[in-house]
């Protein structure tokens, strides 16, 4: 809860900042749809396991957006976080898979002509935990139950990070993102750094 209220605040903030600052409406910068993809660090919180747990692990998201001005964009977007990986006496019996899928309000702050941007993401998401024991056998030679099957939560996604456009069509970034789900399904992280390439 800690990160989402640092990203709520930073989204406000950024928000105040961009109404603050209209002379920036005047810099020409290019709108329209964008296809991007980013990956880095993924991490799954909120949600119990037996035996030995990997939480961390590699992560990655695509998105699809409609820039309508240089401030305020429209996005869906997809994420899959890395697998959790359950171990008892040194042997894999489960792994839970997460995906989320949101749609997402892009607020952005550039800098002038610069080409750099800080900017802000809030939407809903649906995330999505599907665990699978692996090794019942062994799993049950030690008494490990699983809440094993599909589960489902919808909850708030929020993000923040800075981007900078090396061309008017293509744009790298930094991203900080999370989404909120439940005890089913833990709520998910995801730092990563990516591209973009408005069309």
């Amino acid at each position: 809860m800690k990160l989402k209220k640092i990203h709520a605040q930073f989204i406000l903030g950024l928000l105040g900042t961009c109404l603050a600052l209209p002379a920036l409406s005047a810099v020409s910068i290019p709108y329209g749809w964008y296809l991007g993809g980013n990956a880095g660090w993924s991490k799954i919180d909120n949600k119990s396991y037996p035996g030995s747990n990997n939480y961390t692990g590699v992560g990655g998201s695509v998105n699809l957006g409609y820039k309508f001005n240089p401030f305020v964009a429209l996005e869906v977007d997809g994420t899959k976080y890395a697998n959790v990986v359950t171990q008892v006496a040194s042997i894999t019996v489960a792994r839970d898979s997460h995906y989320s899928y949101g749609v997402l309000g892009k607020v952005m702050c550039p800098f002038g002509a610069s080409g750099a941007s800080l900017f802000g993401k809030a939407g809903i998401s649906r995330l999505q935990s599907n665990l699978k024991v692996t090794n019942q056998a062994v799993a049950t030679q030690y008494g490990v139950t699983f809440n094993s099957g599909v589960h489902y939560a919808t909850g708030l996604y929020l993000a923040a990070g800075g981007e900078y456009s090396f061309t008017p069509n293509l744009l790298a970034n930094i991203e900080l993102a999370s989404a909120q789900g439940n005890s089913n399904t833990g709520n998910a992280e995801l730092l990563t750094a990516g591209l973009a390439y408005l069309f």
